[in-house]
């Protein structure tokens, strides 16, 4: 259990080092945007990095969480190769999609420049799946160097940039950040050392065709986790404007990379938990939740002290009439309560629960959305995060409960291994959980990739 559990953290200790090299540099640039921006221009560049967050969580629900459960049993196959080509191509259709949605959005509601923005954004999101599929893949020493490659070519970047802020300061910064993405895309891409594979021949159709309910599921309870965690603070920013939301998130960069922390711990933490399930090791899965979830609620309550200690950092032009350690105070209770639900949240999607997760994020949405319309308008809106607050309090509550009671169900032998459609076996790897894919569909699948 000992080594087991240190293989696991250094593999996510690997993992979060990537992504503090990219909270860093988008730390560094939130800083001096911030400090240099009208608060009126943050607002928008602000709204436009919480596009790109819900993208990155949509590109994880329908892509990458499928990667993670599929991809972890089959690697060094030619099975794995398959499902490789065939989630990176619906990636890339993905990652377009996203784009022409945030151009609609920067074009119809902002009014400010939708191609830029769009193709941060849609850039960023396949840069995502990428760093999933290294992930998933156990090449965190790739992923690492891709990261590397957005950060430090990013801040080189700005550096050369920065100067030319005054001209057209959105435009330069969403330029700097779309050859940044590029770069690392291309980094991750040369270091596998193997063609790009894009196919969407019959067997990518058969193989989504098979796990569709599974990713609309999954889609639906993004959707839902999306409007009860960014929603109720994009509702901010539609009621109260994008000068009213600028200073809740100048905060949300400093408590930024506690996210970090949790889309790490997701990558890491999601294929160990399938292997584990597809072998029955309930007691160890009990273990590593009670232990994990002690480990993220210590890291942020020490997170939070450094946060605090850096509000100085912010200025105070942004916060006219507005309470920063209050708003503070709030999001470091929110940021919390989110990682310490994380766990059962994960397992949930392990055990393919995706119709119960849906419907607790819905009902959270609707409790969140409610308190949040009210305190917008009797109060300000930095109480408005106190919705927030609630919302995923809500969630903690029922995410444990269902998945306490889900394992315990497994333990006794009252439900089968992993509720997935019955499936004939492969000729190219014996699944250790349901397979989506039928023996012709594998076959067919690997002679494409190959």
């Amino acid at each position: 259990m000992l080594g087991h559990l240190l293989r696991l953290i250094r593999r996510f200790a690997l993992t979060l080092g990537g992504e503090i090299l990219q909270s860093a540099f988008h730390f560094g640039l939130n800083i001096v945007l911030v400090r240099s921006l009208a608060a009126q221009d943050y607002g928008i560049f602000a709204i436009v990095m919480l596009a790109g967050g819900i993208a990155l969580s949509y590109v994880r629900a329908v892509l990458g969480m499928p990667a993670g459960l599929y991809i972890p049993q089959r690697l060094g196959t030619r099975a794995e190769r398959a499902y490789d080509a065939n989630f990176g191509s619906a990636a890339l259709v993905l990652s377009v999609l996203i784009g022409l949605v945030v151009a609609a959005l920067l074009e119809l509601w902002l009014h400010t420049d939708a191609a830029s923005g769009a193709l941060f954004v849609g850039l960023w999101s396949l840069r995502s799946y990428l760093r999933i599929a290294l992930l998933v893949k156990r090449q965190q020493v790739f992923a690492g160097a891709s990261d590397a490659a957005f950060a430090v070519g990013g801040t080189i970047l700005s550096l050369l940039c920065i100067g030319r802020f005054d001209a057209d300061p959105l435009r330069v910064v969403f330029y700097v950040l779309i050859a940044a993405n590029v770069l690392a895309i291309a980094v991750a891409i040369l270091l596998q050392r193997q063609p790009v594979r894009i196919t969407f021949g019959s067997g990518t159709r058969r193989l989504f065709r098979r796990i569709w309910r599974q990713l609309a599921w999954s889609a639906a309870t993004c959707t839902t986790a999306v409007l009860q965690a960014q929603g109720l603070v994009m509702l901010v920013a539609t009621m109260a404007g994008p000068a009213a939301y600028a200073p809740i998130a100048a905060v949300m960069v400093l408590f930024g990379p506690m996210r970090i922390i949790a889309f790490s711990f997701t990558n890491t933490m999601q294929p160990e938990l399938a292997l584990l399930l597809s072998k029955g090791e309930i007691t160890r899965i009990r273990h590593l939740m009670v232990i994990w979830s002690a480990l993220l609620a210590g890291m942020s309550l020490a997170y939070g002290f450094i946060a605090f200690m850096a509000l100085p950092l912010l200025g105070s032009a942004i916060f006219e009439g507005q309470p920063k350690y209050l708003i503070a105070a709030f999001i470091w209770a929110i940021s919390i309560t989110y990682l310490v639900h994380l766990m059962p949240r994960m397992l949930m999607e392990v055990l393919h629960q995706f119709r119960l997760g849906a419907i607790i994020s819905a009902a959270s949405v609707v409790i969140g959305i409610t308190t949040v319309v009210v305190l917008l308008v009797v109060s300000t809106p930095a109480w408005s995060l106190l919705g927030n607050l609630v919302s995923e309090l809500f969630i903690f509550v029922c995410a444990w409960g269902a998945v306490l009671r889900a394992l315990r169900a497994r333990a006794d032998g009252e439900v089968p291994p992993v509720e997935t459609p019955p499936v004939k076996s492969s000729p190219l790897d014996t699944p250790a959980m349901g397979d989506p894919l039928s023996r012709q569909d594998s076959a067919s699948l690997a002679a494409g990739s190959a």
